[in-house]
This record gives structure tokens, sequence and C-alpha cells, in this order.
């Protein structure tokens, strides 16, 4: 199993890629996925190219978006998850934002610092009294990594 320091290495290679898709809002309510780095071809299908970027990230737990430059909120997942709500719409902001850093807490609580002043705070309350099973996974080019809700880190 691999430690919390290595797998702050894998976390890191975040930095520096710009977030190429938001998939948030509507029926997902607080959950959304970022799609960051270069961008790769999912699949093909009816004619149609379907990419994805080499780095996703998707939140199932708590978070908010802050804006340290504004010293403010930008949005949380207790927000209008409506296409055009606030949480949607504040998710969106980051899109063409570059990660700046990636800071994980030895409990797997994350902290996405993009260059705009924009702080992603992640925070793992889920727990194995719910029915979720993942606080948070990250995909990069074919692996798997997610922290599921007895804040134990798996490996797909």
């Amino acid at each position: 199993m691999m430690n919390n320091q290595d797998f702050h290495k894998v976390l890191s290679s975040m930095s520096n890629k710009r977030v190429l898709k938001v998939n948030a809002g509507g029926s997902t309510g607080s959950i959304f996925s970022l799609d960051i780095g270069d961008e790769l071809i999912k699949e093909e299908r009816g004619g149609q190219t379907f990419y994805q970027g080499e780095c996703l990230l998707m939140i199932y737990c708590s978070w908010r978006l802050f804006d340290i430059h504004g010293k403010k909120p930008v949005t949380g997942c207790h927000e209008n998850s409506d296409l055009n709500g606030s949480m949607t719409l504040g998710l969106k902001s980051l899109l063409d934002d570059t990660v700046e850093k990636v800071l994980l807490t030895s409990f797997y609580d994350i902290s996405v610092v993009f260059k705009s002043g924009k702080i992603l705070s992640v925070f793992c309350d889920l727990t194995p009294y719910v029915d979720e099973e993942t606080n948070w996974f990250f995909g990069l080019q074919g692996k798997y990594y997610s922290i599921n809700n007895n804040l134990q880190l798996v490996e797909d």
C-alpha cells in the first residue's frame, strides 16, 4: 500500500496543469469532477470523439472553494446546484485555471491551490456509517485512487 508521502507525489502531478473541464450541477448535487492536464481521447463512438484530461479529480464529500484575493468563499457543497446555480457557476470559474499545488493531510483532506488565488478545500467527512463509500477519487493515466469512508487509500 502506498504511503501518504508517495500519494502526495501522485496528486502533485496536477501541478502546473490547466483545468480542461468542470462537470457539475443538475442532478449530481454537490458531487463534481475536474478534468485536469493534457486532453486525451477517452473514446470514439458514433462518429464523435470524447476527451478527458490526463488527471481526473472527483469529489463526493464536503468541500469549499475560497478566493484568497477577495478573502471570501466562492461557493460550497451546500449551495444551489442547478445548472445556473451559485455552486455550479462558482465551480465553473475554475475552467482554464491552472493548479499551482496540492496539499494533503494525514487524514486525506486535500487543498488544491490554483494560480488565480482560488483554493478548493476537500474534507473527508464520509464515514462507515453512511451509504456512500468514497470521499473522493483521483485518476491518472489509467491508475485510480480513492479515499474510502474508513479514510483509507484504495488503489485500483
